[in-house]
């Protein structure tokens, strides 16, 4: 029997990088909320994204992969981002992760392949797409990591059960 014929057993690739994508952003999501308020205006230096910048760009990105595999947000406005509370902001994010992820599993696997218009006109693979945007969310939760441990804040995952 040809290969390709052969059922398949176990999660497909969508919903396996769906999944990773998921895992990463239960981290950023809880290292935002572990974050206090008043620590969101926090930068390493100047010029440098503060903790709400680094949110706010996360969030648009995270729509901009999704629009660029063919599932663009309706109603997102990246301006708004710049003005909203910590709670706005992280819903919003959460939002933003939950296209992302809707966007990865709705991929049928015939459409891996698709090339698309992504990213400054240039031209991508919709799996090319899908591994930019695992990139990004892996790149910016370590940033997160890092300016909540410069503000004395462990990763809520990285706490022992008996000190929460």
């Amino acid at each position: 029997m040809p290969f390709a014929l052969v059922a398949q057993d176990g999660p497909t690739f969508q919903e396996e990088f769906s999944g990773m994508i998921a895992f990463n952003s239960g981290r950023v999501l809880s290292l935002a909320e572990a974050i206090p308020a008043d620590k969101y205006t926090w930068s390493p230096s100047e010029g440098v994204r503060d903790v709400s910048g680094v949110i706010a760009h996360v969030t648009g990105a995270n729509y901009f992969f999704a629009g660029g595999l063919g599932f663009p947000a309706e109603g997102f406005n990246p301006e708004s981002l710049a003005e909203m509370s910590k709670e706005d902001a992280i819903a919003t994010m959460k939002a933003s992760y939950d296209q992302l992820i809707m966007a990865c599993k709705s991929i049928k696997d015939e459409n891996l392949a698709d090339m698309v218009e992504f990213g400054g006109g240039q031209k991508y693979s919709k799996r090319s797409v899908m591994f930019i945007a695992m990139g990004h969310v892996s790149e910016h939760m370590g940033q997160m990591v890092a300016y909540a441990r410069s503000n004395d804040i462990a990763p809520p995952w990285s706490v022992p059960a008996e000190e929460k």
